[in-house]
C-alpha cells in the first residue's frame, strides 16, 4: 500500500463488510484483495474517482470472464455506493451477462455407486452430509457437534453468512438407502 490513508480505509471497509455487511470472511477477502488491487492500479485518487475514472479502470477487465468482472464491480458498488456514499460514481455500470451453465444431477443409482466406492469411513460420513443437506464444503468442514439437533434430526450451522440453513437430516438418506 502506498500510504497509512489508504491502510487505515482498507482497514475500516473490512469493518464494515464485517460488521454492517455482515459478510463471511472468504467474501470479505475477495473484496479487500479487489479494493487493494484498484488503489494499487487506478490511475486516479480512488477516494476522489468519477464515473469516467471508474470506466476507464473497468476497460482494463474487459477481456476477464463474466464472473471475473462481475466480482470488480461488485467490489466497487459496495465501496462506492454503500461504503462512501457516493451512488453517482457506480450507477449505471452493468452486470455482463453470463451464461447459463445448466449442472448435471448425477441419478440415484449413480448416487448409490459412489458411495460404494468410498472406503474411508471419514468419506462416507462426509459424502452423507454433502448429499443430505446441501451445505458447501466450508459448511461441512466447519460443523461442530453443536450444530447438530439429534433430536428434531437437524443441522443449524453457525457462521453461515446471511442467516442460519437449517437443515433435515438423513431423509435422503433413508430414501438413497446407503448402506
Amino acid at each position: 500500500m502506498e500510504n497509512i490513508e489508504d491502510e487505515r480505509i482498507l482497514e475500516d471497509f473490512k469493518n464494515f463488510l464485517t460488521v454492517d455487511r455482515q459478510l463471511g470472511e472468504r467474501t470479505v477477502e475477495r473484496h479487500i484483495l479487489e479494493l487493494k488491487r484498484l488503489f494499487e492500479n487506478a490511475k486516479f485518487n480512488p477516494l476522489n474517482a468519477t464515473k469516467s475514472d471508474i470506466r476507464n479502470y473497468l476497460m482494463m477487465f474487459k477481456e476477464v470472464p463474466a464472473n471475473s468482472y462481475a466480482n470488480i464491480l461488485k467490489t466497487l458498488r459496495i465501496f462506492y455506493r454503500d461504503y462512501l456514499g457516493r451512488l453517482e460514481v457506480v450507477e449505471g455500470f452493468k452486470f455482463p451477462t453470463r451464461p447459463f451453465n445448466a449442472i448435471a444431477i448425477p441419478s440415484k443409482r449413480k448416487l448409490q455407486e459412489f458411495y460404494r466406492w468410498l472406503k474411508e469411513p471419514m468419506a462416507k460420513a462426509l459424502f452423507l452430509i454433502y448429499v443430505t443437506t446441501g451445505l458447501r464444503r466450508n459448511e461441512a468442514l466447519n460443523l461442530r457437534i453443536g450444530d447438530i439437533d439429534f433430536e428434531k434430526r437437524m443441522i443449524i450451522p453457525k457462521g453461515t453468512p446471511r442467516g442460519l440453513k437449517e437443515l433435515g437430516l438423513l431423509s435422503t438418506t433413508m430414501r438413497l438407502k446407503m448402506p
